[in-house]
């Protein structure tokens, strides 16, 4: 197999033998402009390999809706759900189920800590891939001395490789 990567300096190809099955490829969404710039990436190398894309969600551990009150607190499963239920209608608009693609990316919530949980679905999932973006902060030139960053801990916890995506 054979890929074209698109690097400053040209076009560069580079031949994969694939040895064994692909597992699949994991990829990392908060659904802002960054993470849906990762999406098309994702998906293309994930054709190319054969390997199933799993799309990963994770919001709050408590998610709070619009107009929250202590006093309508309700239970907390419910909030999960409806929070869960969201994020599953905003990923089907994102992708509709009828547009043509090579492959049909599956849709997982999680609630927690982002970092933590992209880990532990990797691993669960024993993905080949963990997929991320990563957005310019305002304040560039301490990023590398942010420990808490969900990127270096997702990139230092990982059992499998991890490609960035600047958007």
């Amino acid at each position: 197999m054979q890929i074209v990567l698109s690097l400053p300096s040209g076009p560069v190809r580079i031949r994969i033998e694939k040895t064994e099955a692909v597992r699949p490829f994991l990829l990392a969404t908060d659904f802002e402009a960054a993470s849906l710039h990762a999406l098309p990436h994702a998906v293309s190398f994930a054709s190319q390999f054969g390997a199933k894309l799993v799309v990963l969600h994770v919001l709050p551990a408590a998610p709070i809706p619009e107009g929250f009150h202590w006093s309508k607190t309700g239970d907390l499963m419910q909030v999960r759900e409806k929070a869960r239920m969201d994020s599953q209608r905003r990923f089907e608009k994102l992708v509709p189920q009828n547009a043509p693609m090579s492959i049909k990316p599956e849709f997982m919530v999680k609630f927690g800590i982002p970092s933590d949980q992209i880990l532990l679905a990797s691993h669960a999932l024993k993905a080949d891939l963990i997929i991320l973006e990563l957005r310019r902060g305002a304040h560039t030139e301490t990023a590398s001395h942010m420990p808490w960053d969900v990127a270096y801990k997702v990139a230092c916890g990982a059992r499998c490789p991890v490609l960035t995506i600047r958007n």
